[in-house]
């Protein structure tokens, strides 16, 4: 996820399994022609993985009836310096797995 980092607490902490999940072709990326964006309670949360955007494109783009449903939601924690020179726990990034189904 290459989203800001209040965004990514927002995601972990609220994200469970079997939440649904919202897809969108994105022709416009200029790093893949095929990125497909990814939402969650109508909040753009990041990108399907590179080696799965084509084929989840063509998923979309054929009108078939899909359902993307989480499987596990798990932050990665690190430390960081805060303004006051504290060092505090926070998320820096989200290993989400998800699985689309043809209904």
């Amino acid at each position: 996820m290459h989203r800001p980092k209040k965004i990514i607490k927002v995601i972990a902490d609220e994200i469970d399994m079997d939440d649904v999940l919202e897809l969108e072709c994105d022709s416009e990326n200029e790093y893949d022609p095929y990125a497909v964006k990814v939402f969650y309670n109508d909040e753009w949360i990041g990108y399907v993985e590179r080696d799965y955007s084509m084929e989840v494109t063509e998923l979309i783009l054929s009108n078939a009836d899909i359902e993307c449903k989480v499987i596990t939601c798990l932050p990665e924690w690190d430390f960081e310096e805060n303004s006051s020179g504290r060092e505090v726990e926070v998320i820096t990034d989200i290993d989400l797995l998800a699985e689309i189904t043809i209904r």
